[in-house]
């Protein structure tokens, strides 16, 4: 049958660790201070990251407001003037990544 030790108080642990540490070398003082910061500078890092804002601003939408007495024509007509816009834009955007292209492939890229 085995007799565990008796529990110590505070005043024990204190002399236990007084002798422990007084124990130690300079290289182990520096060796256990690296080991304590370099794992605090690390969540400090990880906390400072969390508090950066990475979120998307906020994003306008605009709503058109139609008369009640709005004609289908008249919704056709809009819906076929906005495809038209984009597609312009499209066309623009593409011609604008054709150049970028054509100049990457003069210089030899």
């Amino acid at each position: 049958m085995s007799v565990l030790p008796p529990v110590s108080g505070p005043r024990a642990l204190l002399a236990d660790l007084r002798l422990f540490w007084s124990t130690r070398t300079r290289v182990q003082w520096i060796a256990g201070g690296l080991a304590l910061i370099i794992p605090i500078g690390l969540g400090i890092a990880f906390w400072l990251d969390g508090k950066t804002n990475i979120a998307p601003g906020p994003q306008i939408t605009y709503i058109q407001s139609w008369p009640a007495n709005r004609t289908e024509a008249d919704t056709r007509a809009n819906v076929e003037r906005v495809a038209a816009e984009k597609a312009r834009r499209d066309a623009a955007r593409q011609q604008d990544f054709q150049n970028a292209d054509n100049t990457l492939t003069r210089i030899g890229l």
